[in-house]
């Protein structure tokens, strides 16, 4: 077996042994389970004092829980893979963890091959799991149909199902290259805590001077995050499936068309600088 294939394989086990790995999985369930509920709560608390039906509220609808939800989760999915991608490796090349592979054959350039596809897996888990976890709940507590309001319809079921899964489908992208991104920050920083501090500020800076960088913002991958990037396709989904027309305006197809492809250069140019730095640290 090769060098990359066995690290490969030492990462794999990783991913599915760690204790951290499972709890922060735990957490996103946890999280958009109790959005579901808690939006299902706020919507017959807001019905009782209208008297009227909670079914009768625009917002009492599959497809607007089921982005929202997921959306909540989403924040703590992209925290999570800053800090368990970025603040790991660090502590793992202080502890001279790092130092065992190279006795055992495996170079230094399959090793960050491997950590980086590590890197880009768990970003997907966490964020299917997020998606997973808000649909069961809204699939169980809320109907699928038109956007209703008033026993008028709004929008048709289609008009709302095209955006929503458009929009679960137009995160991941941003978030394997947020994965990517903090795989570079990992190598370069020698410290956990300050590789996934920079890695927050980077993601805050993108809402920061969002409006300064006007068209060029979606350029860069962290502006079209599911749950920070100021250009989120899913809150502008969640949005609109609730009947808030002002959302998803036909401007912003193009923030959406340019989000599908932007976070690749990101991805890859922080592979491989990920990989020249490593190949030069001191372990």
């Amino acid at each position: 077996m090769s060098g990359f294939l066995r690290a490969f394989q030492g990462e794999l086990y990783l991913l599915s042994h760690r204790s951290s790995v499972r709890r922060a999985h735990l957490l996103v369930v946890v999280v958009a389970v109790l959005h579901v509920l808690g939006s299902m709560w706020l919507l017959q608390a807001e019905a009782r004092l209208d008297d009227i039906r909670a079914d009768t509220l625009a917002a009492w609808n599959f497809w607007p829980r089921w982005a929202a939800g997921s959306r909540a989760a989403m924040y703590f999915v992209e925290l999570l893979v800053l800090a368990l991608i970025a603040g790991s490796f660090p502590r793992e090349i202080s502890g001279g963890v790092v130092r065992d592979p190279a006795t055992r054959g495996i170079s230094r350039s399959a090793l960050m091959t491997a950590r980086t596809l590590g890197a880009l897996l768990l970003p997907c888990s966490l964020y299917l799991t997020a998606a997973v976890a808000a649909f069961v709940p809204s699939w169980l507590l809320f109907d699928m149909g038109p956007v209703v309001e008033d026993g008028d319809i709004l929008l048709d079921e289609l008009e709302i199902q095209e955006p929503v899964v458009l929009a679960m489908l137009h995160g991941f992208p941003a978030i394997v290259a947020l994965g990517a991104f903090a795989c570079l920050l990992s190598v370069v920083f020698q410290r956990g805590v300050v590789a996934s501090g920079v890695g927050l500020g980077v993601v805050f800076a993108t809402g920061i001077f969002h409006e300064s960088l006007g068209d060029a913002a979606p350029l860069w991958f962290a502006d079209t995050l599911a749950g920070f990037g100021p250009d989120s396709f899913l809150e502008q989904a969640a949005g609109f499936s609730q009947g808030l027309l002002d959302y998803y305006p036909e401007s912003f197809d193009a923030v959406v068309a340019t989000g599908w492809w932007a976070p690749l250069p990101a991805l890859f140019l922080s592979a491989y600088a990920a990989l020249l730095v490593f190949r030069r640290r001191a372990l």
